[in-house]
């Protein structure tokens, strides 16, 4: 771009004025430049944070499982988040005057073997009515409510599935554990979690 005449006329002349009176002159052409610069050496709009696609998961570290499908969680800086396993429903436990469903102590033993103490990332997908996280527990690349599915001694949820859920591998991990019998699939007289809650409100 080519600077105006009038500026090339006068610019000289009014130099010496500028200096005396210790006025910076800077070109916003230069300014213009100096932002380009910041913007492709951080990578984006001046900031040094992370592409989003390199940042990795937050990982937490679980203290222990109540029950087959709700267990605590720590974060790295000491939060604890309860987390109720989304999309799977795992046998009840009784209170002190009613007694519990087959299989609910082996239920939380699984999964206390699978995952206490251990670090793990989350798959998020909301809250329940109580202000449990409705997550997804992963161990690496294992999924860790579809391993209870699989291994009888949880039932896909009866309700309707939160948005970001593949409701169909689910499906596929209760019809595998139905066809092996495994787990509360083997009882004569199996109560699905939901219709033992409704009984024993």
């Amino acid at each position: 771009m080519k600077t105006p005449a009038s500026i090339r006329t006068f610019a000289p002349a009014l130099l010496p004025l500028f200096l005396l009176c210790g006025i910076a002159i800077v070109s916003p052409f230069a300014l213009a430049n100096v932002e380009t610069s910041s913007k492709s050496s951080n990578g984006s709009d001046g900031l040094s944070g992370a592409n989003s696609a390199n940042v990795s998961p937050r990982t937490y570290i679980v203290v222990s499982c109540n029950d087959g499908d709700t267990c605590r969680l720590k974060s790295p800086d000491n939060v604890t988040l309860k987390v109720r396993l989304v999309g799977i429903d795992a046998p009840e436990f009784g209170g002190k005057k009613k007694k519990g469903q087959p299989l609910s102590s082996e239920s939380k033993s699984f999964i206390n073997e699978l995952v206490q103490g251990k670090s793990v990332t989350l798959n998020a997908l909301g809250s329940d009515a109580y202000n449990r996280s409705l997550a997804e527990i992963y161990i690496g690349e294992t999924n860790v409510n579809l391993e209870i599915v699989r291994a009888g001694l949880a039932e896909v949820y009866q309700g309707k599935p939160p948005k970001g859920l593949d409701a169909g591998a689910y499906a596929r991990a209760e019809a595998e554990a139905k066809a092996a019998r495994k787990g509360v699939w083997a009882l004569t007289n199996y109560q699905s979690p939901k219709d033992f809650r409704k009984r024993n409100k």
